[in-house]
């Protein structure tokens, strides 16, 4: 009678156990991958719609333009992105930026990324968009980022990876307290609850 008793304590701790690894596996899967997401997706997609819906438009003048290069972090490979760095007035003052986009993608190509750097020579007059609220924040384009809805792309298939942990662990906490109600050691509050 005594091993009837033990085994469904027993199991009880097996899920428990069980729940707590996948919820684990879950926190290391989605921890880095949710900063990930939120750095090269979430926000520059944020800030090119609250650019779109809200900056206001006044010319400016390049001061430096040239092709900037580096590391893409794919392991050494080169990227270019263009450096343009450039200075407009709003209400009186003067500012200065080298915000070109909201898109953290550098290119491969470095004929693409002179092919934009060739549209803002030095000294050149061009639009510059800038928050009416805070003038410094402004950028030269307001272009979608493509770049950022490849990367959404890109990253579906590991987000929908990691999501089997974490319906493993719904299902084992489920089944946890199952067990724990049809073993009586569920508190009466919540036995009405997880029915």
């Amino acid at each position: 009678m005594s091993s009837e008793s033990s085994q469904p304590k027993a199991k009880a701790r097996s899920l428990k156990a069980e729940v707590v690894a996948l919820s684990l596996l879950a926190l290391f899967w989605y921890g880095p991958l949710a900063f990930f997401v939120a750095d090269t997706v979430v926000l520059p997609a944020g800030r090119y719609i609250h650019a779109k819906r809200t900056y206001t438009v006044t010319n400016g003048t390049v001061l430096s333009s040239s092709v900037k290069s580096g590391a893409t972090g794919d392991g050494g490979s080169c990227g270019f992105a263009p450096a343009i760095e450039y200075s407009y007035t709003v209400r009186g003052k003067e500012y200065t930026s080298d915000q070109f986009g909201y898109s953290k993608l550098s290119r491969n190509k470095l004929a693409e990324v002179e092919a934009i750097v060739d549209q803002y020579s030095v000294g050149s007059e061009v639009p510059v968009y800038f928050s009416p609220d805070d003038p410094q924040k402004s950028v030269l384009s307001i272009q979608r980022p493509y770049g950022v809805i490849f990367l959404a792309c890109f990253q579906l298939p590991f987000i929908l990876v990691g999501m089997g942990p974490l319906l493993a662990v719904f299902h084992y906490r489920r089944q946890a307290r199952r067990l724990a109600h049809e073993n009586g050691s569920m508190p009466v509050a919540e036995q009405d609850t997880f029915r």
